[in-house]
C-alpha cells in the first residue's frame, strides 16, 4: 500500500536509509530532524510496515523563459529484504501521477551508472 510517511515511521525509515545508502548516523539523524518535516516522503508499506521509500522535494526549473514547479525525487530506497518486487517503481509511478495536478514535472538523478536504466 502506498501512503505518505508519518512521524511514527521514522525509526523504520532510518533503518531502510542506513541499509541502502550506508550513510553516517549523524547525517541520517540530521536529515530526519531537519528535512523530513519539510518534504513529503512516500512509502510502500506491507502490513503497515514501510519497506520502500521515496522523498519528494519541491523545486523550480526554468524552461523557455517560464519557471516550472517541479519535484526532485530523492532517496529512493527499498529494504534489501524486499527488493526486486517493484515497490520503488510503484512509488515513482505514484509520484508521477501527480504531475499536472500538484506540480509540473519530476526529475530523478540516479546515484550510480547502473541505476540510469532504471
Amino acid at each position: 500500500m502506498i501512503e505518505i510517511a508519518r512521524q511514527e515511521m521514522i525509526i523504520r525509515l532510518k533503518e531502510i536509509w542506513k541499509k541502502c545508502f550506508h550513510d553516517e548516523d549523524s547525517y541520517i539523524e540530521f536529515y530526519f530532524k531537519e528535512r523530513f518535516p519539510q518534504v513529503e516522503t512516500i512509502v510502500y508499506t506491507i502490513d503497515h510496515n514501510p519497506v520502500a521509500m521515496a522523498t519528494v522535494i519541491p523545486g523550480e526549473v526554468s524552461k523557455d523563459g517560464k519557471t516550472l514547479d517541479i519535484r526532485y525525487i530523492y532517496a529512493v530506497a527499498t529494504d534489501p529484504d524486499w527488493q526486486k518486487k517493484g515497490y520503488a517503481s510503484e512509488l515513482i509511478r505514484f509520484i508521477n501521477t501527480r504531475v499536472g495536478k500538484d506540480y509540473q514535472g519530476t526529475f530523478l538523478v540516479p546515484a550510480s551508472m547502473e541505476l540510469f536504466e532504471y
